[in-house]
Formats: C-alpha cells, sequence, structure tokens
C-alpha cells in the first residue's frame, strides 16, 4: 500500500470517541499470578464437589474468571 499507485479510497472520520464523546476508557493493571493449587486433606487431585484453593497475585478482582477443561468435559467450566 505505501508504494501502490492504486487509487485509495479514504476511510470516514470519527465523529465520537465513545460515549459522550468523552474518548475510549482504559483500565490497566497487573496480570493475576497464579502460585499454587491447595486440594483438600494433600489429595494428588479433587474429587467432583471438593473444594480446591487457588493461591497467587492479584487474584483480588470484580471479573476474575476460572476455566476449567478436560479431555473428559464437553465444554470448559467457567466459574
Amino acid at each position: 500500500l505505501i508504494d501502490s499507485q492504486a487509487a485509495m479510497r479514504a476511510p470516514l472520520p470519527v465523529l465520537r470517541r465513545g460515549s459522550q464523546d468523552r474518548g475510549v476508557i482504559a483500565t490497566a493493571s497487573v496480570a493475576a499470578v497464579l502460585d499454587a493449587l491447595d486440594y483438600p486433606r494433600h489429595q494428588a487431585a479433587v474429587r467432583l464437589g471438593e473444594d480446591i484453593v487457588l493461591n497467587g497475585r492479584q487474584l483480588a478482582t470484580d471479573h476474575a474468571l476460572a476455566r476449567f477443561s478436560s479431555l473428559r468435559l464437553d465444554a470448559p467450566i467457567d466459574l
């Protein structure tokens, strides 16, 4: 496109930037880090219905998502 001799159509101008033309709202934060999983009674795996504890940093958020997937599941489970 830089060296092209073909005619180009200019895109339409931006008329508004975000809600009420206030611009884009962006929030930057440090990514969550998962350090360890703790299973009940120091088991090697967890059974259906048992609790696991996620240990890490930056895990406190209102919009957290934990996705569990396995070849035995039809679809991932999102919590």
